[in-house]
Formats: C-alpha cells, sequence, structure tokens
C-alpha cells in the first residue's frame, strides 16, 4: 500500500513537471517568435533608413522611419522582460522542484537503510536460507519465508522509487542549468537592445533639432499633403456615394416593380425605409459584409512585407508641436515594386489617378470599401471580381518621400475605419 502511494505520487509530481514545462515552453516560445519577428522588421526597417539618409530632402522621412524603428525596439524590450521574468519563473520553479526531489531521497535513503539495518539484526548475520531453517518449528519457518519475501519486495520497491527520483532530479538538475543559460542570454540581449535604443533615441533628437531649423519648409509641406489627402478623400466618397446611389436607386425599383405587380400603394416612409436598408439587405451584400466582418483583425497585408510610417487619424506633428496631422488610412513603407494585394474578396469599384497618389484602386466588400494608393501599376479593372490575396498591382514612389509607399485606407459605408484594427499583427 505504501509502495503504490509513493508511485502515484512520482506519476503526480511527473504529470506536474511535464505540464508546467509545457505550458512554460508554449508561452516562451511564442515570446520568441515575437521577438523574432519585431527584430526582423527592425532590420528591414534600419535598411531603408539608412538609404533614406542619403539625402537631405527626406530628412522627415528619416524621422518617421526611425521613430517606426523606436516603437519596434520598445517592444522588443518589453518582449525580452517577459521572457526574462518567464525565465525566471522557470527558475524558481525548478528550485523548488530539485530542493522537494532531494529532501525526498534524502527520506527514502533513510528508510531503505532502516530496513536493511532492522533485517540485519533480525537475521543475526545469518544468510536467509539459515534463518528460515533454524526455526523452531514449520509454522515459524512459513512466517520467517513470509516475512523474507515482504522485506525483500519492500526493499526492492524502495530501490526503483529511489532510482526513478534520482534520475528525475539529474533531468531537473540539467534543466535548470539550461535555464540558468537561457536568462543570461537573455539579458545580454536585453543590454545590446537598450544600447541600440539609446542610439536611435539620439539620433532621433539630431533629426528633430535639424528639421526644426527648416520650420518654413515643413510647413509648407504639410499644407500640401493635406490637400493632397483632400482631394485622395474626395475622390473616394464620390466613388463611394455614387455606389451607395446606384445600389439604392436599384432598390427603389425593384421596390417600385414589386409594388406595381402587387397593385399595393407604397407609402413615402415605407419606401425611404427600404432605400435606406437594402444596401444591407441584398444577400451578395450580406455575404461581402458578414467576411469582412469576421476577419477583423485577421485580415492580411496588403503587401508581403512593410512597416507602418505614418498612422491613422489625426495626431501631432512630429517635428512641429503646435500642427497637427491628419491620415484617413495609413502609410506603409516597403520594398519596390512590391505587389499589392487584396485583403479580402471583392468586387474592383473604381480605378482612378490622383496626383500625388498616382493610381487608386477601390474595392468593395458588402458594405465595406478597402482603398489602395499609390499604386505604379495597376492589375485589375472596375467590375472584376477579386479574390482575397490576389495581386491588384505595384507600389509606386511616394512622391513626397522618395520611397515605396503604399497608401491604404477601410471604409464602411462612408466611415473611415483604422486599418490597424482589421490587419492582424505582423
Amino acid at each position: 500500500m505504501v509502495f503504490v502511494q509513493k508511485i502515484k505520487f512520482i506519476y503526480t509530481l511527473l504529470l506536474i513537471v511535464v505540464c508546467a514545462f509545457s505550458l512554460s515552453a508554449q508561452t516562451k516560445s511564442q515570446l520568441e517568435e515575437r521577438r523574432r519577428t519585431l527584430l526582423r522588421e527592425i532590420e528591414e526597417t534600419a535598411q531603408q533608413l539608412e538609404q533614406t539618409r542619403k539625402d537631405k530632402e527626406q530628412i522627415l522621412q528619416s524621422y518617421n522611419t526611425l521613430q517606426s524603428n523606436i516603437g519596434k525596439r520598445q517592444e522588443v524590450m518589453a518582449t525580452l522582460s517577459l521572457e526574462v521574468k518567464n525565465a525566471q519563473g522557470i527558475i524558481e520553479n525548478s528550485i523548488l522542484e530539485v530542493d522537494i526531489l532531494q529532501k525526498e531521497i534524502q527520506k527514502l535513503q533513510i528508510e531503505y537503510s532502516n530496513i536493511l539495518k532492522k533485517a540485519y539484526k533480525m537475521h543475526l548475520g545469518m544468510s536467509d536460507f539459515l534463518f528460515v531453517f533454524s526455526s523452531s518449528s514449520i509454522n515459524q519457518a512459513f512466517k520467517r519465508w513470509q516475512y523474507l519475501k515482504q522485506i525483500k519486495r519492500f526493499r526492492d520497491n524502495q530501490a526503483n522509487i529511489i532510482i526513478a527520483k534520482q534520475d528525475l532530479l539529474i533531468q531537473k538538475i540539467q534543466m535548470l542549468e539550461n535555464n540558468k543559460v537561457s536568462k543570461k542570454s537573455l539579458l545580454d540581449l536585453e543590454q545590446q537592445q537598450n544600447s541600440l535604443l539609446a542610439d536611435e533615441l539620439k539620433q532621433k533628437d539630431i533629426i528633430i533639432h535639424n528639421l526644426r531649423q527648416d520650420e518654413t519648409r515643413l510647413k509648407a509641406e504639410l499644407v500640401k499633403r493635406k490637400n493632397d489627402q483632400k482631394k485622395l478623400a474626395a475622390e473616394i466618397e464620390k466613388i463611394i456615394a455614387a455606389e451607395i446611389k446606384r445600389t439604392r436607386a436599384m432598390a427603389l425599383e425593384k421596390s417600385r416593380a414589386a409594388t406595381k405587380k402587387a397593385k399595393k400603394k407604397v407609402t413615402k416612409k415605407t419606401q425611404k425605409a427600404y432605400e435606406e436598408t437594402e444596401i444591407t439587405d441584398a444577400p451578395e451584400v450580406v455575404a461581402l459584409s458578414d467576411n469582412f466582418d469576421s476577419n477583423k483583425g485577421r485580415l492580411p497585408w496588403p503587401v508581403q512585407r512593410g512597416t507602418i510610417v505614418k498612422g491613422f487619424g489625426v495626431q501631432p506633428h512630429p517635428i512641429l508641436p503646435k500642427l497637427t496631422i491628419s491620415n484617413n488610412g495609413i502609410d506603409i513603407l516597403t520594398e519596390p515594386k512590391a505587389e499589392i494585394r487584396a485583403v479580402a474578396k471583392g468586387i474592383v469599384l473604381g480605378v482612378r489617378f490622383v496626383p500625388s497618389f498616382k493610381n487608386m484602386v477601390i474595392i468593395q466588400h458588402g458594405k465595406y470599401f478597402s482603398v489602395y494608393a499609390n499604386i505604379e501599376v495597376v492589375f485589375v479593372t472596375p467590375s472584376q471580381q477579386i479574390e482575397g490575396g490576389q495581386s491588384i498591382g505595384t507600389v509606386g514612389i511616394q512622391a513626397e518621400s522618395g520611397r515605396p509607399e503604399l497608401h491604404f485606407e477601410i471604409w464602411r459605408d462612408e466611415v473611415k475605419m483604422n486599418p490597424t484594427s482589421w490587419l492582424k499583427r505582423k
């Protein structure tokens, strides 16, 4: 009974250790993958930053790129901090497990030694054979024989338990040493990243100083940028509004046809309600909208590799604190002539040329619309059916920055959405 309980204890301990290790390993694996992704993106952005520094006219773009890198570097630091904390937790658990096992082994060894001493005293130095046959009666001999069997079985079981725990102890000690080495590597990497972050912050201060000396040019660029964005937004709104009007007109025509057929009079109130709801009630619109809705936060990026250099919405100017900049979408710095891919299934609603944004493509996904601007070469035509991930063109060189950038927007009917909330995390 005692042996069974001890075996159960070992199995339970092993199960707890394995489960804890698996959970820690999973968390560790996720953190390591996130860190590798961020460092890869930082390296790509650093190469783009080096190219930008060669042109004094692109100094503001250098700032935006560097700011993006600093953000990623800070995220790397946060990830490393979690990894170090995770490693420390594993080490502390391992130390506790090693201590428990050592005490268990020590206790078992003492019990085993006491059993041997007790058996020796009862034998009085005789062998098992002589101990049995020196009995005064057959009944005593049988009892001694039964006793020796029990002693041998218990002694063997104790020995097996000790061996099993010693093997487990060796494994835990090795794991502990490995985790200590892993933690040291993480701390070294954390120190390295901290040094790189400090260098980038110094570079940022230098760029800000240089840019503030050229405030007049920056203000002129900002005015031009705002005008360009207004033209782009006006063109997008025009196309979307026309599509909504067309869809509602079709819905109204269907309503009138149905009314005429049924010889029923439709009130203005009923007609207006039908016009306002039909665009979302059409089966094909609902299907595309539901597909888009269900993938919020999981949509693929419109380019394979890229870094967001301008975020969504109204934000303070990076250099001129009294001014603000507005962005109806996001600007993604990518590779020259990178392929642009549709983020979801839909229909090409329009293809337009917009000054400063080159070609623009709008794809309808039910009540949602995705916008792709600064396209050098367009591969699609209006009314074309598009699958998610299908190539629609190549990225052009942005007029202001002189770099390959994609301007990307998401609209819900006539409301602008934040694209970063829809794209999957890289």
